[in-house]
């Protein structure tokens, strides 16, 4: 997670999806907590990839993969 989130306070959407590319789920979150519900997609074992954006304005943040 950028640090620069830490202290953002703005909603932003992550998004996470399947091996597939296919959507798995999406949760809109402030920024401050975006680091606890990543945890929780990443606890996920169907999750390969997750998207974060600024849910106001669509902006890219920041993708994180599963390796292997």
């Amino acid at each position: 997670m950028p640090k620069r989130l830490e202290n953002d306070y703005q909603t932003v959407a992550l998004k996470a999806y399947f091996k597939s590319e296919r959507i798995l789920g999406v949760v809109l979150t402030s920024s401050a907590d975006a680091k606890s519900d990543l945890k929780g997609f990443s606890s996920s074992e169907e999750v390969s990839l997750v998207i974060v954006w600024y849910a106001a304005n669509g902006c890219y943040l920041f993708r994180g993969e599963r390796s292997g």
